[in-house]
């Protein structure tokens, strides 16, 4: 804890400094108010808020029998609409311990990206992704990478959510293999309410 105690005093005055040169710079301030502003795309997020069936086929490499699963998502808006929190269970086919999962999606404003964080009880790493939305808002595609458990390398993924309608999302996972450079169709959700 003592080690953390430098970089929380670093972010606080970092902060705070960029705090009252807004407030003095009227464009400054300006700039600041918009990025920190939740606006259509906030929205839209926030139109999922509820709770979620989930059923889940999942292919751990090409060709092999998919595994299934259910379980629920429910969804909910943080700190004042700015970000989407979703936290899902669900019971697999093939093993009747629970999984958990929980992901924090964001619109910056900054950037004009989506960006979406997720951890589960599957692994113990944190998987970052990044991307944006077709310009007649169905389909949110992100990219980021994801570590190759055989290898220890990093490899590609993308993800692909369309919004079918109000009550409908398909979400497609796709993972680039490190040994082919090929990518292939791992996992596929549909939720919906």
């Amino acid at each position: 804890m003592k080690k953390l105690i430098p970089l929380f005093v670093f972010l606080f005055l970092v902060s705070g400094t960029s705090l009252v040169y807004s407030q003095n710079d009227s464009e400054g301030f300006k700039k600041w108010t918009e990025f920190m502003t939740p606006g259509t795309q906030h929205q839209m997020m926030a139109s999922s808020v509820g709770t979620w069936n989930v059923s889940t086929t999942l292919w751990v490499y090409p060709g092999a029998q998919p595994m299934t699963s259910t379980g629920t998502l429910v969804n909910e808006m943080l700190y004042g609409g700015r970000y989407l929190q979703g936290k899902v269970t669900s019971t697999s086919d093939r093993n009747s311990s629970p999984f958990e999962g929980m992901f924090i999606t964001a619109y910056d404003n900054a950037t004009q990206t989506y960006q979406n964080m997720w951890i589960d009880n599957g692994s113990t790493s944190i998987h970052n992704t990044s991307g944006t939305m077709s310009a007649d808002g169905k389909t949110l595609t992100m990219t980021g990478t994801s570590t190759d458990l055989m290898t220890g390398q990093p490899s590609s993924v993308r993800e692909v959510i369309t919004f079918n309608n109000a009550n409908s999302t398909t979400w497609e996972f796709y993972k680039t293999l490190n040994e082919t450079g090929k990518e292939f169709k791992m996992m596929q959700i549909e939720y919906t309410r």
